[in-house]
């Protein structure tokens, strides 16, 4: 799966707040481009993400409580929760009549967040009885069932399982064991001094101190199970695939079923864990990083249960810690704040308890929020734009040089079979045997997590149901699935300013429309090229036109390494490879789809030619700032180019920008030689 942008979830239970007010960003205008974002002391041709965004930079902070700001995504996910907020407020209230089937349990959920003062009482008791069964594991044979219940939990120990699309069948679903159970977000941040990763460590070792102190463990136990975590973790992270390494889907397709597995960590008891899951027959398993699991296999075999049950403790705490007190939320914040994101406040406590009621059930939410929002006139639109893009990519089939026949016939296969999802799903997910509590957020947590882990691993050994979505309605993104060759554009990204009926064509092009044709791309990028029609992945490009891609493929990568948003970090080309690839293929499609239509609008706007208005619409869609702290974080484990690269990246190599704005062959934003995949 593919997504246009990783957002920055942050999320505890107990408000915190500075004396210093949230910065309100400005208005957006209604509709077009916004001519008061604009940057005129510089050229276009010489840095055009800022002659298109530079007012706009200028003029807005980010929001005290958030770790960045744009026009597009951010500006669009908090118009997004205050609706939410609203309904969520409107259910919570038991008198208030609504048809909806999930409205006592969404604002039972809501409710049980907002009383904050019954969550700070109940919140240690709950933790206090999870400890307590950890402390009661006695066997291998009860590390393992534990194990499982705190996967079925949302805990993330030792190592991840689910289900997955057989690689070799895409038809079919298949369990997946794979590397997990870190504290941080990269393994590189235990293995690497590059950057900040070494004060990172520190400050988290001294973060899991306090922590764990505030937890109820005594202080030389907290100093030593702090110790025993970091070295569990670090052993861990050695077993790790990096994410630039997992970007190659043959790594990670890997079906050596139940048996294939035993072997790998033959330690651990996994028919108890499989029973702990309600799967004690299950045989079809991908195990995606064989090696990690003789790792494992090692730091089990090392690691005295007492060391494990210490591990096993601090993740529970890490999991629930946004359900819990105020001390242990603020201690939270002020290590995430300070390592990864960059707040200067917390986000109220309104603003949490939507993010979580949204993760419990996010599509019970999304279908009450599409009820009252979502515009069905914007999906007809989006279908005739999406026509237009598929219509622009078959012409490129044919045109293309570097492809021979063969491969071109099937990538034209490939493109005739993708299936497009847009708004919502046609049916919705069942929610009715969950039960939420008005009183124990903490439970309420767990149980959702419980009930959405059961219903995913139910898939396990099953046909696959394409019509399914990864993304919930509200979501203010998009995404192309290569296992299932669909792209999806859920209702929150189909906003201003990517898309609104009212826009001028040109700027709908440039918005929503390279957003399709980035998706769309996608299916052809170094990973999605590997699936076939129907999702399989397989050998379908010949040798000679696998070379001409890599070829191509290579000259991105050294452009985007090139880059160096922050002093001491660069863009990473090889990890944003697939999204660079996508970034150029979509402009390129959106802008060729447009000019097919061009003839039917008008030939000026705002003083500016269609052509620099589609351009001018895709820049300004990114407009973003964002903290030194997330920035940093990103160039570490985003796949994506930061928002001026994704900018001025794909401009420079693209010739019909140079020729909209009449830019001189030496021109900072004319890139020589230019690269050009698709």
């Amino acid at each position: 799966m593919k997504t246009l942008l990783a957002l920055f979830f942050l999320f505890s239970a107990n408000a915190f707040s500075t004396s210093e007010p949230a910065a309100t960003p400005a208005a957006a205008p209604t509709i077009g481009i916004d001519e008061l974002s604009l940057d005129r002391t510089i050229a276009p041709c010489t840095d055009f993400y800022q002659y298109a965004c530079g007012g706009w930079l200028k003029s807005v902070q980010i929001p005290n409580d958030l770790p960045a700001w744009s026009r597009g995504i951010y500006s669009l996910r908090e118009e997004a929760r205050a609706e939410l907020h609203a309904i969520l407020e409107k259910y919570a209230k038991s008198n208030v009549p609504d048809d909806d089937p999930d409205r006592e349990r969404l604002g039972n959920y809501f409710f049980a967040c907002m009383d904050e003062k019954e969550a700070e009482k109940t919140s240690m008791r709950s933790l206090k009885a999870e400890f307590a069964r950890i402390d009661a594991i006695k066997s291998p044979e009860d590390l393992s069932k534990k194990i499982a219940d705190l996967h079925l939990k949302g805990v993330d120990v030792l190592f991840g399982f689910g289900p997955d699309q057989s690689c070799k069948d895409s038809s079919q679903m298949v369990g997946n064991a794979d590397q997990g159970g870190l504290g941080l977000p990269d393994p590189d941040y235990y293995l690497k001094d590059e950057g900040k990763n070494p004060a990172i460590r520190t400050d988290y070792q001294e973060h899991l101190v306090r922590m764990l102190s505030l937890a109820g463990f005594p202080a030389s136990k907290a100093k030593a199970g702090a110790k025993t975590i970091f070295a569990l973790e670090t052993s861990l992270a050695k077993g790790f695939l990096s994410r630039t390494e997992r970007r190659d889907p043959k790594k990670l397709c890997n079906l050596l079923g139940r048996a294939g597995l035993a072997t790998r960590a033959p330690i651990f008891k996994w028919q108890t864990y499989y029973a702990g899951l309600g799967l004690p027959e299950v045989q079809s398993i991908n195990v995606a990083v064989p090696d990690y699991f003789n790792k494992l296999n090692e730091v089990l075999t090392s690691t005295p249960l007492a060391d494990l049950k210490v591990y096993l403790k601090w993740h529970v705490l890490d999991r629930m810690a946004g359900a819990m007190g105020k001390k242990i939320v603020e201690q939270n914040f002020a290590f995430v704040s300070k390592a990864f994101s960059g707040q200067k406040e917390i986000e109220p406590r309104w603003k949490r308890c939507v993010s979580s009621t949204e993760r419990a059930m996010g599509e019970p939410l999304g279908r009450a929020y599409t009820r009252l929002k979502f515009n069905e006139e914007s999906k007809t639109k989006a279908r005739v734009l999406i026509s237009g893009i598929e219509s622009a990519f078959g012409q490129e089939l044919e045109e293309v040089e570097w492809m021979d026949e063969v491969t071109k016939k099937k990538a034209t296969e490939k493109l005739h079979a993708l299936v497009n999802q847009i708004g919502y799903p046609d049916k919705w997910r069942d929610f009715s045997q969950l039960t939420i509590s008005r009183k124990d957020f903490f439970a309420n947590a767990l149980a959702a997590s419980r009930y959405n882990s059961n219903y995913h691993l139910n898939k396990i050994e099953k046909p696959v149901d394409r019509t399914e979505w990864e993304m919930f309605p509200q979501t203010v993104n998009a995404y192309y699935s290569g296992e299932n060759n669909k792209m999806v554009f859920p209702a929150g990204i189909l906003q201003y300013p990517f898309f609104d009926p009212g826009n001028p064509v040109a700027v709908n092009f440039g918005g929503i429309g390279m957003v399709m044709g980035h998706e769309l791309t996608h299916g052809f990028d170094d990973e999605g090229r590997q699936f076939d029609q129907v999702g399989n992945l397989t050998q379908w490009w010949t040798e000679k036109t696998e070379k001409a891609f890599n070829e191509r493929a290579a000259c991105l990568v050294k452009q985007y390494d090139g880059y160096t948003p922050i002093d001491d970090l660069h863009v990473r080309g090889k990890l944003t490879l697939g999204e660079n690839i996508a970034d150029n293929g979509g402009i390129k499609l959106a802008y060729n789809a447009f000019m097919k239509i061009k003839g039917d609008v008008g030939t000026e706007q705002k003083g500016f030619t269609q052509e620099q208005l589609f351009f001018l619409g895709f820049a300004q869609s990114w407009c973003s700032l964002k903290r030194p702290e997330l920035e940093r974080q990103h160039l570490i484990t985003d796949p994506h180019s930061p928002p001026k690269f994704r900018v001025n990246g794909p401009i420079s190599n693209f010739p019909a920008f140079a020729k909209a704005f009449s830019c001189p062959a030496d021109s900072a934003m004319v890139r020589k030689p230019a690269c050009e995949v698709w």
